[in-house]
């Protein structure tokens, strides 16, 4: 029987399950009867995984993410001209694969700009990730309040006393995490859980908020946050007590992990404050 030739676009979109469901019965049915566009759709598969693994997206939508921040502005204004945004423009001129990754990012997969923060990051629209894409590290994020707007702190970043912080965590594959904080006093913080008896499982699948926020004090120097996470439930008297250790190293508080013996992987955001004399 002779079937109708599909385009490789929507092949594309049938690979990544985003076709209404009853063309993706339509295909289906006809896999079985062409073995010819089963070849093409292994061939496809494989070509998807190839550009994948030359452009990784835990290093290409960073990258991404900057460029529309740099142009947001810009692209305003040429909207208002009515000439196209200048970052659309540059990707009829990007190679074949790395257009196909922005064309993935920017169209297969949906993405709305609403709920940005100062620093203009978008919110996808599953409130985290850019769908198809599985986080595979866990990740700690340091927001600064300010009035209504909220600020993403990168590592090393300059704060001050009082200023209202909101921590927040992306699990991934970990089931289990604490989250402290070390200061430049060596002071050791314990922010989740909240007691050191509470268990410390982790929601899985999205960002998640702690409940209440964070307001820096006046102690010296720094305030470097720890996101500790395991696959097992985690002592958190026995964390304490190893990140006390370190506290009392002012130099490597700021730089080394928490010394703990078993299968724990750790993320760290270190905030600088105020005079930095004490190092």
């Amino acid at each position: 029987m002779k079937h109708k030739e599909i385009n490789a676009w929507i092949l594309e979109r049938y690979i990544l399950n985003e076709l209404p469901n009853n063309r993706i019965k339509e295909i289906d049915r006809q896999l079985k009867e062409d073995p010819r566009l089963k070849k093409e759709i292994e061939r496809l598969k494989i070509s998807d995984k190839d550009i994948l693994n030359q452009y990784p997206p835990a290093s290409i939508v960073p990258q991404i993410l900057s460029q529309y921040n740099y142009n947001t502005e810009k692209n305003r204004k040429e909207h208002v001209t009515g000439t196209r945004p200048v970052f659309f423009k540059r990707l009829a001129y990007a190679s074949p694969a790395f257009a196909l990754v922005l064309i993935l990012l920017f169209l297969v997969f949906p993405f709305k700009r609403d709920n940005m923060d100062t620093t203009t990051q978008i919110t996808l629209h599953d409130g985290n990730r850019i769908k198809g894409f599985e986080l595979t590290e866990p990740n700690l994020i340091v927001y600064r309040k300010n009035n209504k707007d909220t600020e993403l702190l990168k590592n090393g970043v300059m704060a001050k006393t009082g200023d209202l912080l909101q921590l927040a965590y992306e699990s991934a594959r970990e089931k289990y995490g604490v989250i402290l904080s070390i200061d430049g006093n060596g002071t050791v913080t314990l922010h989740y859980p909240e007691k050191e008896d509470q268990s410390t499982i982790l929601k899985k699948g999205k960002k998640v908020y702690l409940g209440s926020s964070y307001e820096l004090d006046n102690a010296l120097a720094f305030e470097r946050f720890f996101f500790i996470t395991s696959m097992s439930e985690i002592n958190v008297a026995n964390v304490l007590q190893q990140a006390k250790k370190l506290a009392h190293d002012f130099k490597r508080a700021k730089t080394n992990s928490i010394e703990l013996v078993g299968s724990f992987k750790q993320t760290s955001v270190l905030i600088l404050k105020g005079d930095e004399g004490g190092s």
